[in-house]
């Protein structure tokens, strides 16, 4: 693990609520490894940083108007500065339909560029049950919401529009060997574009397996940094550099105010529930597949024994480890048919 001067060597006992628990100052810099726990009042933030996969910690490092050239640098790495984005302004990011009736959507981070493009951030820390629709759903309310209200004639001049997916999950039928997709509309047969303002762009964390010192383009060090800032305890030498060690500065927890900390440590525990939940969910689906293969097994062990023997139900029930009323259901049933 690298070596490098701490950048606040500060405490966090003046910003945090006092109270009876014990408190230790943060782990010297030149121990091994990420950051170990420590002893604090909030035991969930055991990290140097934010967490930027957090809601908090990813709307408080990019969608900030003290942060706005954070969000621009991310952006010009992600299109290989393609763009060239200069300037960007933040817009609300609840957005309400052109009726009352309508669906509100809640962007994490939406703004506008200088050629007035568009640009949805989203961070999505798990798949989800029409992903995919979702983000096809947002696009179009951005692409809607450019044209005119009213009666007056319309000539449909959008602009660029780009949906820009950071996940911390792997997309079930993406590429296996790719980290970075862009989607676009095309022809099916030649593959050519068929519009160019709908672009989806997606980075898929899991897959992004480079080393610090494989760290070649500064797309790379963003994804790096997005996928490893929550462990680390100092910052890599090829990370402690211009707009990367600001994000570092930005990002050091022992630098937020008392009201700032207890954001983000709620918006840890609203993580912490969730993952909780999931886990909860996945068992019980387990279980539940379980009872239900035992159950099938089952059954199909007594009626092969009705079938093929003499046996009464009781012996029946005994051997394939069912009640005798659920053997005579499954006799009554054989009969039927």
């Amino acid at each position: 693990m690298y070596e490098v001067e701490p950048l606040n060597r500060g405490i966090l006992t003046d910003r945090l609520p006092r109270g009876p628990l014990p408190m230790r100052s943060w782990l010297p810099a030149n121990l091994p490894g990420v950051m170990e726990p420590r002893t604090e009042p909030y035991p969930l933030i055991r990290s140097r940083f934010l967490d930027p996969l957090t809601d908090y910690g990813f709307k408080r490092l990019f969608g900030t108007e003290a942060n706005k050239k954070v969000l621009i640098g991310f952006l010009n790495s992600l299109f290989d500065h393609r763009e060239n984005i200069r300037d960007i302004t933040y817009l609300a990011n609840e957005r309400i339909g052109p009726v009352k009736e309508s669906k509100k959507i809640i962007h994490d981070i939406l703004c506008i560029g200088e050629k007035e493009e568009r640009f949805i951030v989203e961070m999505q820390r798990a798949d989800q049950h029409f992903f995919k629709n979702r983000m096809l759903f947002y696009s179009s309310r951005a692409i809607g919401d450019q044209i005119p209200k009213g009666k007056q004639p319309v000539d449909y001049d959008i602009r660029e529009t780009y949906s820009i997916g950071i996940l911390d999950f792997i997309l079930p039928d993406s590429p296996p060997n790719e980290f970075l997709h862009d989607v676009v509309h095309c022809y099916w047969s030649s593959r050519e574009r068929f519009h160019d303002k709908p672009w989806y762009k997606f980075v898929e964390l899991p897959k992004f397996t480079k080393s610090p010192d494989e760290l070649s383009t500064d797309l790379d060090k963003w994804v790096y940094l997005l996928k490893n800032m929550r462990n680390m305890r100092s910052i890599p030498p090829v990370l402690n550099t211009g707009l990367f060690r600001e994000v570092f500065e930005k990002s050091e927890i022992s630098n937020l105010p008392r009201k700032e900390y207890n954001m983000y440590r709620s918006s840890l525990q609203d993580e912490a529930d969730f993952q909780s939940a999931i886990k909860l969910a996945t068992e019980r689906a387990t279980e539940k597949a379980t009872r239900e293969a035992t159950a099938s097994k089952a059954g199909e062990c007594a009626a092969y024994l009705i079938t093929h023997s003499d046996w009464s139900n009781q012996k029946i029930a005994e051997a394939a480890g069912l009640e005798e009323s659920a053997v005579e259901a499954i006799r009554m049933e054989q009969k039927r048919h």
